[in-house]
């Protein structure tokens, strides 16, 4: 995973700016850094942009965020490490580490990416998958006693393989198809 935000050092730094042209100097080359980041990854022809949580920095900053709403792209981030490889295989998308190796060769493909208003917040439904046979079902209930019962109900053995990512009170499952 690379971040769409000013470089950082590995070590604690600070900077001192004495006086506003050192700060507006500042702010231009953070500016033109992330406008080339976004230049590369809409030069590919990618127009949903899917982003790993980071633990340890922002993955994404606002600005960055601004610029690749003007380019046309949507970003869906703070994806689970654990779902990215599930997620690239449902895609037919491969992760990518650094911006030189963002490529249009390691794009996916869905005919339909949509965010959906839910009770409670917001889902992103991508349909028309050609590289993949999966099914995704969302299971809604009161409380998390509702939502486990009715999960319970509904698992089958050809779900075995299937993954949950619980909230409050809403559950997806992805169920791999035949």
């Amino acid at each position: 995973q690379f971040c769409l935000s000013a470089p950082k050092t590995d070590m604690d730094n600070s900077v001192v700016v004495h006086d506003y042209h050192q700060m507006d100097r500042l702010m231009e080359d953070e500016r033109k850094y992330i406008l080339r980041l976004v230049r590369a990854i809409k030069q590919t022809g990618c127009n949903v942009l899917l982003i790993q949580k980071s633990i340890l920095r922002d993955a994404v900053s606002d600005l960055s965020l601004n610029f690749l709403a003007k380019a046309g792209i949507l970003v869906v981030r703070d994806i689970e490490r654990t779902e990215i490889e599930f997620i690239s295989k449902t895609l037919g998308c491969k992760p990518v580490a650094t911006v030189q190796s963002f490529t249009a060769e390691k794009l996916g493909t869905a005919e339909l990416v949509e965010e959906i208003s839910t009770g409670e917040g917001k889902i992103i439904k991508m349909t028309g998958c050609p590289h993949s046979k999966t099914t995704s079902i969302l299971i809604r209930g009161s409380n998390k006693l509702v939502l486990e019962g009715a999960i319970a109900r509904c698992t089958t053995p050809s779900a075995s393989s299937a993954r949950s990512s619980s909230g409050a009170s809403s559950s997806a499952w992805w169920c791999p198809g035949d």
